[in-house]
């Protein structure tokens, strides 16, 4: 019932009232360039609350009720605003808190930056209790909790107070990033931000903080018509005299876009296209709904429960077994099932990131025989090998509802792909696909069984590429329908594809951390070990703490140890190298260029070529290290 409120104040929308709920939150907000003219708008909506509480016998807690006046001019704060709501009077404040987000009056967002600085020291100060420079958890487990205990709480609302944000705010949030880090990796303040992030497996916070609001704008677009976030994302952008002079997060996700040469459809205040010449772009407005429900009805899911998804083989295999073991694995679990009416193998392609997906349906004549029917379909721009694969299953459910000539009249059916994290997403159940393609497939599966009273659908997971016959063919029959699908003048059918949120995330993130790393100095210490990379926190785990933390500090030359920071803490009185001592000592020098004899002959005892075996074989390096130590 809480819709109807909605409907009675869209009636004020015309005067320039606009409004949101969330569950039991309302607010309620009007932009004027006249204060006077905001208290009366503003007061007509909250005598429709009031009208509105009584119909439905609802009681307001007037003592939580708070405004707030945004404007840059101080000036306007003299002007008292007298509204109220039920006869008590509306307090204007400072500073306000919506759905966690702290607001101040001139949108600057340090009340909330100051509320985020508190919370994360206090986390932080637990988190240091569990790890140490010699104990406790290794990096693994550490970033671990920094992510789910702080990370979360920086960036939770960032797209919202993100544009916002001043140099010296973000420097804030930056340096407790950092000091997170420094708790996972175990290395001095005085290391470089970048080789500390890059150690730690962390990106900047800013490019976090765009992805947000890139990926919010984009799933605003896939909303529902009508939905707030998709009016806010999609309406036309207003002229920057009348905003403030921060740009919202649309500003900050469209710049993103037009970097990565994306053509989103957005449109300014007098309807034309943002972005100018759209030549060469890549088009990404066919994009993919967002389900805010499944699409299909709870009380059409009768048959869901026949539908069995199996994402295992009858005989576990590892990694270490050759093909012919996963080869009969895969067959035995296939004719597990039994022979079926209808086989249907599918698989999916990707190529420059524009895809394909094929079906083969097999089908049993009253002879025993197989009649084949192919299916192939394009799976878009920006697509991953996931989408590929819902392509691959759809397209061959929509040859077999299709085609007449296949007699499906109680027919058992299995269907074989070679994605098993599609068929745990499917296993999922219909009612709780978010994904629209995965739930068009479940819509598909259940029609089948409704209208051709199919007892019972089988999804089998199957090892690809090992030598299965009827996989195989399906493979080479999506690589042809890839060619086919690429060698089409501008690309035509792959247009028609839709566009999954997640390739747009995934296109987002990938373009930021490149733009990053773009500009990283490469002649600093780390990069001449690692790189750009980061560092393998699934190998270091199964070393001590202690030698965890030696490696990350020979990996920056932050080490007291061995390298220039024992001179710079005045733990040694020369900077030369101990060994030859005619250069400055670094850690890149010792391990790669250092010329004194007994240097050079455990090098060739360790058989060490160079500083980049700290980065890969971490063991051998910090062996390395402590015989140098033993030399001297």
């Amino acid at each position: 019932y809480i819709n109807s409120l909605s409907v009675s104040l869209s009636a004020l929308e015309s005067e320039g009232l606009r409004h949101h709920l969330l569950a039991d939150d309302s607010t309620i907000w009007c932009t004027q360039t006249n204060i006077s003219n905001i208290g009366v708008i503003i007061q007509k909506g909250l005598d429709v609350i009031v009208v509105w509480c009584k119909k439905y016998k609802m009681f307001v807690n007037y003592s939580k009720n708070e405004g707030i006046l945004f404007t840059n001019l101080s000036t306007d704060h003299a002007v008292e605003l007298q509204i109220s709501l039920g006869g008590e009077v509306i307090e204007m404040k400072k500073k306000v808190r919506l759905l966690g987000l702290m607001l101040d009056t001139a949108l600057t967002m340090g009340d909330h930056v100051k509320k985020l600085v508190k919370i994360c020291h206090f986390r932080q100060s637990q988190l240091s209790a569990i790890s140490g420079y010699g104990w406790g958890g290794n990096n693994r487990d550490v970033l671990s909790a920094y992510h789910a205990f702080v990370h979360t709480q920086l960036i939770h609302n960032s797209s919202a107070f993100f544009p916002f944000l001043s140099a010296t705010n973000m420097g804030a949030l930056e340096r407790l990033q950092n000091t997170g880090a420094r708790l996972i990796t175990g290395l001095p303040k005085a290391t470089n931000r970048d080789a500390l992030l890059l150690e730690a497996n962390l990106h900047p916070l800013n490019v976090y903080y765009k992805s947000q609001c890139a990926n919010a704008a984009e799933k605003g677009k896939r909303m529902p018509i009508g939905d707030p976030l998709q009016i806010s994302a999609s309406g036309k952008v207003p002229p920057s005299r009348l905003i403030k002079t921060a740009a919202s997060y649309h500003h900050t996700a469209q710049g993103i876009l037009e970097e990565m040469s994306f053509r989103e459809g957005r449109v300014n205040a007098i309807g034309n296209e943002i972005g100018g010449n759209v030549l060469g772009k890549k088009d990404i407005r066919n994009r993919d709904p967002v389900l805010i429900y499944s699409s299909t009805p709870p009380w059409l899911c009768e048959n869901a429960a026949k539908v069995k998804f199996v994402t295992s083989l009858v005989t576990p295999c590892s990694h270490s077994d050759n093909v012919e073991v996963w080869k009969k694995a895969t067959e035995d679990s296939i004719a597990v099932h039994g022979v079926k009416d209808i086989e249907i193998f599918t698989d999916g392609s990707v190529v420059n990131k524009c895809g394909a997906g094929a079906a083969n349906i097999y089908v049993k004549n009253i002879r025993g025989r197989d009649i084949i029917h192919k299916a192939i379909a394009p799976a878009g721009p920006l697509c991953s090998s996931f989408k590929a694969e819902i392509v691959g299953i759809q397209c061959g459910l929509d040859k077999l509802i299709s085609t007449e000539a296949i007699i499906k009249e109680n027919k058992s059916i299995i269907i074989c792909t070679d994605s098993q994290a599609l068929l745990k997403k499917l296993q999922m159940g219909p009612i709780t696909q978010t994904i629209k393609p995965c739930s068009d497939i479940w819509c598909s599966t259940l029609y089948l069984m409704d209208r051709y009273h199919i007892p019972n659908i089988t999804f089998q997971w199957v090892k690809g590429h090992v030598g299965v016959d009827r996989n195989e063919e399906a493979d080479k029959a999506c690589d042809k329908a890839l060619e086919v699908y690429t060698r089409e003048i501008r690309g035509s059918s792959q247009k028609k594809s839709s566009i999954l949120l997640q390739g747009i995330k995934a296109e987002v993130k990938s373009h930021l951390v490149q733009k990053y790393k773009s500009k990283l100095d490469m002649t600093k210490h780390r990069y001449l070990v690692c790189g750009d990379k980061f560092s393998d926190l699934q190998l270091s785990a199964t070393y001590s703490r202690t030698d965890e933390v030696l490696c990350n500090q020979l990996r920056v030359d932050r080490c007291t140890l061995m390298g220039a920071y024992g001179f710079m803490v005045n733990k040694r009185q020369s900077p030369l190298c101990r060994w030859c001592k005619n250069v400055d000592e670094t850690v890149v020098h010792v391990f790669s260029d250092c010329q004194s004899p007994s240097i050079i002959q455990l090098r060739l005892e360790l058989n060490v070529q160079d500083v980049t075996v700290l980065h890969k074989s971490p063991l051998l390096g910090l062996k390395f290290c402590r015989d140098a130590i033993n030399i001297i």
